[in-house]
Parts: structure tokens; sequence; C-alpha cells
């Protein structure tokens, strides 16, 4: 099978702001490989201005 994730969108970021609330929210998705050669989702969320939480 060819190599057709190259072709496709493979990282997200989102943010959710409103200082009503004082919500400043970002949330990143990524689509990588990991040492074994399979597909991995990592997730990164957080504050905006501080560092976020990673998962995978």
């Amino acid at each position: 099978m060819p190599d057709a994730a190259r072709f496709f969108l493979n990282a997200a970021h989102l943010q959710s702001m409103d200082p009503a609330r004082n919500r400043a929210r970002f949330y990143t998705m990524d689509v990588v490989r990991d040492l074994f050669g399979a597909w991995v989702l990592v997730k990164l969320r957080g504050r905006i201005g501080m560092s976020g939480c990673s998962s995978t």
C-alpha cells in the first residue's frame, strides 16, 4: 500500500476564547507515527499562554 497518509491533513489547532467567562483554551491534535511505525493520535490541550497537557 502506498503511503497515502501524506496527502491528508495531519494536524488541527483549535482555540476557544471568551473573556466574559475567563476562557482562553487551546486544543491541538496531531497524527504521527510511533517508534514501531503505527499511526497514533497525539492530543495537547491547555490554557493559552501556559504549557499544555499531552496524551496519546
